[in-house]
């Protein structure tokens, strides 16, 4: 499992000390890529150097682990390799062998980095997908932790914003590579089945394109990784406006209601964006009372004023084993076989509200 983060590293601690909660003392946006594996309860984590040179033991284990051997421009061989190409190398190999689907998560308030592997292993084994976590310097320590806490991780989730951005660019690159081979190959295929009916080879082209392609891309933003999000989308830096992803989640968003559709309707995907509210969240519950009045209703706990165009509202509230949970997409409100099925379908870029009831009163999709 790889992990994107624009958190401090400190080389001369062990395991997951090796993370703090401030950002790269480099700057806010520069990343490093981190490759996770579970052992046990533990994590063993490896921090894959930027750049892949002949140079580093580790690199070069790494560069022959994915067979990249060979330089990327023949007529200039010092062209390098890095981190990012070693994971698409990974990706590409792994995803269309065991078809996985690809979902970037990208974690809320008061997580640390054990939360976040944690967190994105229950997503890849719960839903047999390729999770890719993008973890920003949120401080972790509890379930509920103090006001100062949580508006310091609101600071640190605004100036991660260019490292978000960075992080998607990245993903919608190795998409877009992965597309462009194989659209070669079924072109070519169609040329020599259709070569003189271009009406039968374009169809052919389309047909064979969904069919064959191995994977679909799709987004869960938890908590306050919606407000990290949010001001992405609103701010003048962001670059990642093509559709990286079939489907968006925006799952318990720790963001202001008020003034949503904003922001929301600027998200340009392939399929659907999903917004999922529970009236019963314990956590948004808490969120919304840290700084009193100041603090408006939290997108992902409040049923009135739904009026963005983009999204697709859905009601969690009451919903059997969700209770007053904040992350029901792993864990035991998935127990329930419907939210399950919710889930599955939105990160494989399915139309997850076909088995749900509209209120068009309130614009929401519930599951009764």
């Amino acid at each position: 499992m790889f992990i994107v983060t624009n958190r401090e590293i400190n080389d001369r601690k062990r395991g997951l000390n090796k993370f703090g909660g401030k950002p790269n003392p480099e700057g806010a946006n520069e990343l490093r890529i981190v490759e996770a594996i579970k052992e046990g309860r533990d994590w063993k984590v490896y921090i894959l150097p930027d750049e892949l040179t002949d140079d580093d033991k580790l690199a070069v284990r790494l560069k022959r682990e994915v067979g990249l051997k060979d330089p990327k421009d023949p007529a200039d061989p010092s062209i390098p390799y890095y981190a990012s190409d070693y994971v698409a190398a990974r990706l590409q190999r792994s995803i269309p062998k065991d078809r996985r689907h690809i979902l970037l998560y990208v974690h809320g308030f008061n997580n640390d980095m054990k939360d976040v592997l944690d967190q994105a292993h229950a997503l890849g084994t719960k839903y047999r997908m390729e999770v890719i976590a993008f973890s920003w310097p949120a401080l972790g320590g509890g379930a509920i932790s103090g006001t100062l806490n949580y508006r310091r991780d609101k600071v640190t989730a605004r100036l991660s914003v260019g490292a978000l951005d960075r992080t998607i660019d990245k993903l919608h690159t190795f998409v877009k590579q992965a597309n462009l081979k194989l659209m070669a190959k079924i072109t070519r295929e169609a040329d020599r089945k259709f070569p003189d009916n271009p009406v039968e080879r374009d169809a052919f082209i389309a047909q064979t394109a969904e069919d064959e392609c191995p994977y679909c891309v799709s987004a869960l933003f938890h908590s306050m990784g919606n407000y990290l999000f949010k001001h992405a989308l609103l701010s003048d830096i962001f670059q990642s406006r093509a559709p990286v992803f079939d489907n968006v989640i925006l799952a318990a968003a720790d963001t202001n209601n008020e003034g949503h559709a904003k922001w929301v309707d600027m998200i340009n995907c392939r399929g659907r964006v999903f917004i999922t509210i529970n009236e019963d969240d314990y956590a948004l519950g808490a969120s919304r009372l840290k700084l009193g009045d100041a603090q408006h209703a939290r997108l992902g706990h409040y049923l009135r004023k739904l009026d963005a165009q983009r999204p697709i509202y859905v009601d969690f509230t009451e919903v059997d084993q969700v209770g007053k949970a904040h992350t029901y997409f792993i864990g035991g409100p998935t127990r329930n076989k419907k939210v399950a099925r919710f889930f599955r379908h939105a990160f494989r870029g399915k139309r997850s509200e076909t088995n749900l009831k509209y209120h068009s009163d309130a614009n929401i999709y519930r599951f009764r």
